[in-house]
């Protein structure tokens, strides 16, 4: 596991701790929420695993969120 850190005011911080416990969330899990939402996070890891299977990290490019979902549907 790896941290990170980002530098917000003390306000900001209370306004999204109230936010998370609003929705009965930790603080971690309503931000990884709110930047990676499941459904993205789940077809970007769909196919980086297929791709894994499939080819040599030197065959690798870069795609768009659009582009990612666009390959899943079409299997």
């Amino acid at each position: 596991m790896t941290r990170l850190t980002i530098d917000i005011s003390g306000e900001e911080k209370q306004q999204i701790k109230a936010l998370a416990a609003l929705h009965g969330k930790t603080l971690k899990d309503y931000v990884l929420e709110k930047v990676l939402p499941y459904e993205e996070t789940a077809e970007v890891g769909a196919l980086l695993l297929k791709s894994l299977r499939e080819n040599s990290y030197s065959d690798w490019t870069p795609l768009d969120t659009q582009t990612l979902r666009q390959s899943l549907r079409e299997e």
